[in-house]
């Protein structure tokens, strides 16, 4: 599969890598780190420092820290998400994403399980593929909102392109 090939994951795509998810010790976490990559684009950093305090999950919304905005989520990742923290999530830890033990998540521990994806799936599943393909479909289904979103991000540091809607 090429870099163009993995910046637009199919349904088959997205289904081989929910059922490797499926197969780790942690399957909510790691479902729902997919789902917010998917469909959110942050960063590896974002999504790490990311508090559980930041999502308010009855409305469904998320607190960007690095951003300093906050925007709806996907129904999808907020699914996810809910069913992590009910789930899997050490409330020990004000980190979102924790290990079993309660410490936070680390960048190294993400790379290893999309590492872990790509062996199981075959695919060449990144943070970076899910990043740039959600952006790929935010230009798609909403290419006036996408166009202006980037806009407001030139001048600061680095592309912000979550796609979150107010």
């Amino acid at each position: 599969m090429k870099i163009e090939d993995a910046l637009r994951f199919g349904e088959r795509e997205r289904d081989l890598i929910y059922a490797a998810t499926a197969r780790s010790a942690t399957p909510y976490r790691d479902r729902a780190l997919i789902e917010l990559f998917y469909h959110h684009g942050p960063t590896v950093r974002q999504a790490l420092s990311l508090e559980i305090g930041h999502v308010n999950f009855p409305a469904g919304r998320v607190y960007w820290p690095s951003e300093g905005r906050e925007g709806r989520l996907a129904p999808e990742a907020l699914s996810a998400l809910a069913k992590y923290v009910a789930q899997e999530r050490n409330p020990r830890c004000p980190a979102l994403f924790t290990t079993r033990l309660g410490h936070p998540l680390t960048l190294r521990q993400v790379m290893l399980l999309f590492r872990r994806l790509q062996d199981i799936t075959g695919l060449p599943v990144t943070p970076f593929a899910l990043r740039m393909g959600s952006l790929y479909r935010w230009l798609e289904e909403e290419p006036v909102e996408a166009v202006c979103g980037l806009m407001a991000g030139r001048g600061a540091a680095g592309p912000r392109i979550l796609r979150c809607r107010p």
